[in-house]
Formats: structure tokens, C-alpha cells, sequence
């Protein structure tokens, strides 16, 4: 059994890869192949066929997010863990984007392939959620993650906080989840049915999920 640090530091080198890499495979000493995401791990995001989200404030003021979708294959590497290699990922994204406030909320699906040994290969699909405010900087913060399938791979996966039932702003919502961080900077929430349920804005502002348009 492999132990967790190992693993969330292979994790975490495939993520800065996914963002990072260049196209290009010609130094990789071994392909690993292409990586898909299971249609189970895309379905716990229910942003597919909606075009923008409502959330509300304890006032009733709403704040209206458009919903962006990107979908893409992408060649990754070469990483360097041993031999080179390289392979090809699955990306789905929604960007989450209110004018009003500037507000920005990604919500990223990505088949993320680590490599044990060179014949034991686990592509756990995995769900982000950053938030990003540009006052008083351009940061994101990460904000929620969960493992959607952890793609058969020895090791233990921490789960994140699941509340059966909570209230939020006097609305009642099911199965919802919380990362635990050490030292978060927003708090969100969120589950299968409504996507993001609530979340603080960088003011301490508490908006919650009203509809979807």
C-alpha cells in the first residue's frame, strides 16, 4: 500500500503539468497513452447543459454567473519521475464568471494519471474548484476538490466533510460536501445536484445557490 503523501505529491506534479507542459512528446522515453475521464465522474458536475447559475445574498441581492465549458485532450509531458514520459489528458472546464463583483469561480474536471512503477499506471479523476477575486490582487485561491474516481489506486483517499442536510440563507440543500483545509481562504460548499450550493465572497459575503438559467 502506498502512503498518501506519496501519492498527492504525484497528483500534485500531474497537475502543475496539466497547466504547464508543452505539446511536445518527442524527448519522452515512454507514452503512456491517453487518460479519459468516466461519464460517472463527469455527471457529479451538473453544469453540462445550463447556461448560467443565480446565487443570493441574506437581502435577496442575485449575482448572475455565466457558465463557459472547455473541453480538451491535451499530450502532456515529459515528466521526469524515473524514465520520462508523457502522456494525453482529459480536461473539462466551466468557468463560473459574475461582472458584477469580478468574481470568478473555475470548476475543473481532469483525468490525472500518476505512475507507481513502470507497470503500474492509476488515473484517478479529480474535481478543483479555485476562486479567484482580483482585489486586491489577480490570485485564486483553491477553494473545494474532491476524488470523483480514484481510478483503482492503492492508497486511502482523505474524504472531504459531507453534511446529509444543511441550511444556508433559509434553503435547505442535500449531500453536501466541504474540503477540509488547514487554512482556508474562502468557504464553499457543494454537491451533485446544484454544483457550487454557497460560498464567502473575499468581504465575508455569504451568497448561496438560487437557480439556474
Amino acid at each position: 500500500m502506498y502512503n498518501m503523501n506519496k501519492l498527492i505529491f504525484l497528483f500534485a506534479i500531474s497537475i502543475v503539468f496539466l497547466i504547464s507542459c508543452k505539446e511536445d512528446t518527442g524527448d519522452c522515453a515512454d507514452d503512456l497513452g491517453t487518460f479519459t475521464m468516466l461519464p460517472s465522474s463527469i455527471s457529479q458536475v451538473p453544469y453540462s447543459s445550463v447556461s448560467s447559475v443565480v446565487f443570493v445574498d441574506t437581502f435577496g441581492t442575485e449575482l448572475h454567473f455565466t457558465i463557459t465549458k472547455t473541453e480538451e485532450f491535451t499530450v502532456k509531458g515529459p515528466i521526469i519521475d524515473g524514465p520520462e514520459y508523457c502522456y494525453t489528458t482529459h480536461q473539462l472546464s466551466y468557468l463560473l464568471r459574475d461582472d458584477s463583483l469580478d468574481i470568478d469561480l473555475a470548476v475543473i474536471l481532469m483525468a490525472t494519471p500518476a505512475r507507481f512503477s513502470p507497470t503500474e499506471v492509476y488515473s484517478p479523476d479529480i474535481l478543483n474548484i479555485t476562486y479567484h477575486d482580483p482585489n486586491p490582487a489577480v490570485v485564486s485561491y483553491g477553494v473545494f476538490n474532491k476524488i470523483l474516481n480514484d481510478g483503482g489506486a492503492p492508497v486511502n483517499f482523505t474524504p472531504n466533510m459531507v453534511f446529509d442536510s444543511i441550511v444556508i440563507l433559509d434553503r435547505t440543500f442535500l449531500a453536501v460536501e466541504q474540503t477540509h483545509y488547514t487554512n482556508p481562504h474562502n468557504w464553499l460548499v457543494f454537491n451533485s445536484t446544484e454544483g457550487i450550493v454557497a460560498f464567502e465572497d473575499d468581504f465575508g459575503n455569504r451568497w448561496r445557490f438560487e437557480r439556474f438559467e
